[in-house]
Parts: structure tokens; sequence; C-alpha cells
């Protein structure tokens, strides 16, 4: 089954030496491997313009020759699998800025080039209905494929920006594209978090304490995340976060102990729940409440890999008349994972090629379809 129908002149590659070629996925790791998700946005107007922009190759000097994407593997049905072909597309290649994290990216398309945009694909294409499954379980060949007219030279100094413009589109099904109308056609994605989550557990009973007209007793829980370099936030990126939320507590003065010393199992104190921290070896937090609950924050630290391991205690003393009580604690270790990757991905689509801006930029991975570039 053809996907693309279009001649495109390759006198100079074919005339010049054969040399080795080299093939990468952004974002890495995924040229044999399927994605987690699927991305919808590639192809969806008749008449519609996408800028790609990513740095997975920065620092590094290529010619790249071809990009090429891939179907997601799942069950079509008539609606999501309709074909569609396109009177002309071009792609133009050409460099974007790129800070440490984040390549950048603006509405407006002409400002996102700092180098001289290069046509390097300018031809018409078709790609075909799909019913049921596009092939065997896993990763479908990489059918969807821009092969370039002539080797575009990439300096490796800034992101690679692609930039898309589809002209005459027609779906298969009716031989019409209504107006500006999206129609999803679904390629292979993949979500690429900016941070990494550990997963906890209440140690103690949440209603053996019930304070005031509260059925629960005041309980923490708690969040420990390590923050990729590019995370929204600059005081989380890159580094690692705890957080302790309270609820349920008495309006007033309460102590909240954190530390790394405890145990599931706990100490019997005398109160109706454990002592499950090592309240020896914890840090003591006054709190003051005026209500039943207090929201706690993210405290940033620098990543060191020496959290892997540790586990992290939160419960809260509270006074009540006659004496304290005990809340229910909670648990979380540290993310195993350490810092995830900094992936440098960044997208503007617009339904209208003719127009100075696209609809906005999004970083959201599940938004961009797995490439394939080959250089």
């Amino acid at each position: 089954m053809k996907f693309l129908q279009y001649t495109v002149g390759f006198g100079l590659i074919l005339g010049a030496p054969l040399v080795a070629q080299s093939q990468m996925s952004s974002p890495a790791g995924y040229l044999t491997t399927e994605g987690n998700t699927h991305s919808n946005y590639f192809g969806g107007w008749a008449d519609g313009r996408q800028q790609f922009a990513n740095g997975d190759l920065e620092g590094t000097a290529a010619a790249v020759i071809e990009v090429a994407y891939r179907l997601d593997y799942r069950d079509y049905s008539a609606a999501e699998g309709g074909g569609r072909k396109w009177a002309n597309v071009t792609l133009h290649a050409s460099e974007c800025a790129s800070d440490r994290a984040n390549v950048q990216l603006s509405p407006e398309w002409a400002t996102n080039s700092t180098t001289t945009p290069v046509k390097v694909f300018d031809n018409r294409v078709a790609w075909p209905d799909q019913v049921g499954f596009p092939g065997s379980a896993g990763p479908v060949a990489w059918s969807m494929k821009f092969p370039f007219a002539r080797p575009w030279k990439y300096s490796g100094k800034g992101g690679m920006l692609f930039d898309y413009q589809f002209s005459g589109g027609r779906l298969a099904s009716s031989n019409s594209w209504v107006g500006n109308m999206y129609q999803p056609y679904y390629l292979d994605g993949q979500t690429v978090s900016t941070y990494s989550s550990a997963s906890g557990k209440y140690l103690g009973d949440t209603r053996a304490c019930p304070i005031g007209s509260n059925s629960y007793s005041c309980r923490n829980y708690t969040y420990s995340r390590t923050f990729a370099g590019n995370y929204a936030d600059p005081a989380a990126a890159g580094n690692y976060g705890y957080n302790v939320n309270t609820y349920y507590c008495n309006a007033g003065f309460n102590i909240l102990m954190v530390g790394t010393k405890g145990d599931e199992t706990g100490t019997d104190v005398g109160m109706c729940t454990n002592l499950y921290v090592d309240a020896g070896q914890a840090a003591i937090i006054p709190q003051t409440s005026t209500g039943a609950h207090i929201f706690g924050s993210f405290w940033y630290m620098p990543w060191n890999p020496a959290y892997v391991g540790l586990d992290i205690y939160a419960q809260t003393a509270i006074p009540v008349a006659g004496g304290t009580i005990l809340g229910a604690a909670h648990k979380v270790g540290v993310p195993a994972g350490g810092i995830p990757a900094t992936v440098k991905r960044a997208m503007v689509f617009g339904y209208n090629g003719a127009l100075a801006r696209g609809i906005g930029v999004a970083t959201g991975a599940d938004t961009m379809p797995v490439g394939r570039i080959t250089y």
C-alpha cells in the first residue's frame, strides 16, 4: 500500500557518493519502540500550517535528508482513519533559538527562524484510508515520508525547525474538505513528562482520632517529585521537590513532624494512633490553621542522586483539650528515576497557512508526533 504518492528529483542525492546514514527519533529512543499516545494535529486541515521544533541534535552538525512519521498502532474507525490528499505540501527547514531547556517559538510564523529557511520538499501528498489495525503489534513502518530534494545543512547551533504548509486538501471519503473543519489523522506520539513522582501510602487509621465534627483525624498527604530542566516553574526546574498537605486538623496550633527516619509499624505511645515518625530525628514545624485544611507548598532543593532510596515520613500532632493526639502519617519515597530528561520540543499550528499567526505554542509532547530524522 502506498502512503505517499509523489515524484521528487533526487539527482543531487543519488549522484553523490554513497555515505553512511544515521537516524534518530524525536523524542529520542523511539526508532523501534511504539510511543505511549497518539498525535492528531499533523495534517488535520485542508490548508494548514505547522512548525515543529526540536533540539534533539543540538551540538551535532548534520546534513539532513529526510523526516518521516508513522501511524499510531490502534483500531481505526472509518472516521478516525479517513484518507486525504493535498494538491501541495511544502517543507522549509531552518534553525530556531534554543536555550539550555527549551526551543523558543512564537505564534508569529516569521519570527521563529534564526537562519534562512530552505525549501526541502515541494510536492503533492496522499495518505490512505485506515480501517482496523495498520500492522502487527508494535511500531509500524515510517510511511509518512518527506524526502528532501537536497540535503539540508544543520549547524547544530540551534534547534531544528520544520515548517510544513498544506494546501488544496481533499478527503478520500467525500473528495472535499468542508471549509477549515478539523479532521484528525492519528500518528504515533509520545508523552514526555517534565516531572517524575513517587507513590506514597497512609500509615495509621485516618478515622482513628476524629476532631470536632470531622469524621477523620488530622492527616498528612505528601508529594515527592523530581523536575526536568524545562519544567514550567523555574524554581522547580532541575530540582527535587517535596510537599506536605495537612487536612482535617484543629483550627489553631498544630505541630508537623517531617523526617527520613520512621517505620510503617509505628510505636504505641498511648494515643489513638501510633507514632510513625522518629520524633527525635524529625524537623519540627509549627503550623497555625484557621480551618480544617493547611495546604503546604513544595520545598525545592538541588537534586542529589543520594536521595534515591530515601523514604520521607510526615505526621502531625494536634493539641486538644486534655492533651495531644496524633494524626495519620504519610510516607513517600524519592522518585527512583532521578531527574527526567529535558526534551526540547514545541509546535505552532494553524488552520490557514495564509495567516501570519498560528494558534499558539504547544509544548505538550502528546500534541506532536514521534518523528524520524535521517542524516
